[in-house]
């Protein structure tokens, strides 16, 4: 489901199914606690979907749909309060919250899409069973806590060969969800509330960082722990610049052994190619010579800040 502007505002102030995994530290995927943290008391930033994601929000529909055939009823999916719920009892009281992707019309058994690549479908097991992968079972049982709910099935597209779409059921379990609810409340309490990050997330991500209303030509006093990395800076990029020389000199040698050639064969059965490829671009100092006040009336300004040692 692709995520709205108030649904990112809601989340700031919830813990989420898709935070537990990553704060119980069972997530396959990149984000940390730190991101976690950032995420609840920093700024809004804009989130750009990963390329997963997007697939993910495209099958979506679908996946609803397969799980409306097989589950012999209607599932409702568009309308955000039918779907959204807040924990009402238990240690995440006001503090959990969730947005189903399906809820059936009988508004008894919560239907959650998951699409998965090769990359990440180890843990699915038989279709029918609750055998699914550790992050996804906390993320419904979590759905079922906030939505005090007995029963959930996945609708998993499973992507290999061929696009493999299964059925799994997950029972309410209230030990896990114990479990779930203990933890989160604790870490909440003890980072979000105290505003504390976790170990290693002291310094909040770049978008973040970029999303910080700065006081215009109001300038700081540094400390001397600065000026070490500012030192450390300058030394990594002298650093890059000598591998850039180095991957430079590395990538002619190798054009220079293709002699004529676009394709190359190693011994190892690896191939190098040198193609052609083509792209189209947009002429702008054309259109603005040719037509100035057309140019003008389609050009905006956008702003960024550069960090500079000067």
């Amino acid at each position: 489901m692709t995520i709205t502007a108030t649904q990112r505002a809601q989340r700031q102030q919830f813990l989420g199914s898709s935070d537990l995994p990553v704060i119980m530290g069972v997530s396959p995927f990149s984000r940390t606690p730190a991101d976690i943290y950032w995420s609840k008391v920093g700024p809004l930033e804009e989130e750009s979907p990963t390329e997963a994601m997007q697939k993910g929000n495209y099958l979506e529909e679908t996946l609803i749909r397969f799980a409306a055939d097989q589950l012999g009823q209607e599932v409702l999916h568009e309308r955000e309060e039918d779907l959204y719920f807040v924990a009402q009892s238990g240690p995440g009281k006001g503090l959990f919250a969730a947005n189903l992707d399906g809820l059936t019309a009988d508004r008894k058994t919560d239907v959650e899409c998951k699409y998965c690549n090769a990359s990440y479908a180890e843990g699915y097991g038989d279709e029918g069973t609750d055998q699914i992968p550790d992050h996804v079972l906390i993320q419904v049982q979590h759905q079922l806590y906030c939505a005090n709910l007995g029963e959930a099935w996945v609708a998993a597209a499973l992507s290999g060969f061929s696009l493999d779409m299964r059925m799994y059921h997950v029972p309410r379990d209230d030990e896990l969800i114990e479990t779930i609810s203990t933890f989160g409340a604790q870490w909440w309490r003890k980072h979000v509330e105290a505003k504390v990050p976790p170990e290693g997330g002291e310094v909040p991500p770049m978008g973040i960082l970029k999303a910080i209303s700065r006081r215009n030509g109001v300038t700081v006093e540094l400390p001397d722990e600065v000026l070490e990395i500012v030192e450390e800076r300058e030394l990594v990029k002298a650093q890059l610049k000598e591998l850039e020389a180095v991957s430079a000199g590395i990538q002619r040698t190798l054009i220079h052994a293709l002699g004529d050639a676009e394709i190359g064969t190693l011994p190892d059965g690896r191939k190098i190619t040198y193609h052609q490829y083509s792209r189209k671009g947009f002429d702008q100092k054309r259109l603005l010579l040719d037509h100035p006040e057309l140019s003008a009336e389609y050009t905006g300004k956008s702003y960024y800040r550069t960090l500079y040692v000067k």
